[in-house]
């Protein structure tokens, strides 16, 4: 009955039958309450602790039970002591805990691949879950024609995570750097798209990429005889492995030109 006030099973039974003795010593609360009476003095102990009972003195000793109003408003704010203290702490627990569970997670890969229009409808869910930023390398040299759809696709994405204070950068590799005032002068609505962007170019080429939030990585796997196409997406959500995909990144954002689109694309204009 009391158990839900933080009685044991013994406590509980022992006080109950005290409330209907009255005062007696503990060989007959043992006997009445059916507790052992090896138990008996260690379970008056822990009830006088808590203010349940308290102790007649003379021979032999006896025993008797406070009211149960006043016992149970004991119990009761006896809980809620312990409940504060607990709130006061917890804070610094949940942290370490979280802190074990994420490193026990950590060591979980977390992976998936998407193949043909998969791709466009995977790579646009996991924009839309960037928090912090989104660092991208592209392929100018071999993939013109998917990254100028793609980001003709995904613009508004990009947008609408941009207003909401979310970094990007994006690294755009080609072998030529003169090649990219041919693009530019034949497409300038898709530079008047990479003008709202923060923008390096590099003639460093590799396989695209994309890192969100330093953890998640998008890696775009063309076919093998044919780069323009592409052949599967491989989705990653592992922390090591976006630590160290960030610092390249950030190594290859360092060694990149800058280029000033906002002004490339006006000269641009003025000659067309």
């Amino acid at each position: 009955m009391l158990q839900k006030y933080g009685l044991s099973n013994y406590e509980n039974k022992v006080y109950l039958k005290m409330l209907e003795l009255g005062k007696e010593d503990a060989k007959t609360i043992s006997k009445l309450s059916e507790v052992p009476q090896g138990r008996i003095y260690d379970i008056l102990e822990s009830l006088i602790d808590k203010q349940l009972v308290f102790q007649k003195s003379g021979r032999p000793r006896t025993y008797e039970a406070v009211d149960p109003e006043t016992g149970i408003n004991l119990l009761i704010n006896k809980r809620e002591t312990e409940l504060k203290k607990m709130k006061a702490t917890s804070t610094e627990e949940i942290k370490e805990l979280v802190g074990k569970y994420r490193s026990q997670t950590r060591d979980k890969l977390s992976w998936k691949v998407a193949i043909g229009d998969e791709i466009k409808e995977e790579f646009a869910e996991l924009l839309a879950k960037a928090k912090h930023e989104i660092l991208s390398y592209v392929d100018v040299t071999s993939q013109y024609d998917g990254m100028r759809n793609e980001l003709y696709q995904i613009n508004h994405i990009l947008s609408k995570l941009q207003s909401k204070g979310i970094k990007l950068k994006i690294i755009i590799g080609i072998e030529v750097i003169e090649a990219l005032n041919h693009i530019q002068h034949n497409d300038p609505e898709f530079f008047k798209i990479l003008d709202a962007y923060d923008i390096r170019i590099t003639q460093t080429i590799t396989t695209p990429f994309f890192i969100l939030d330093g953890q998640k990585l998008l890696l775009k796997i063309s076919q093998p005889t044919k780069r323009t196409v592409p052949l599967a997406a491989l989705y990653i959500d592992e922390p090591k492995l976006g630590e160290s995909m960030k610092r390249e990144f950030n190594e290859m954002w360092e060694n990149g030109e800058e280029i000033e689109m906002r002004l490339q694309f006006k000269q641009t204009t003025k000659h067309l």
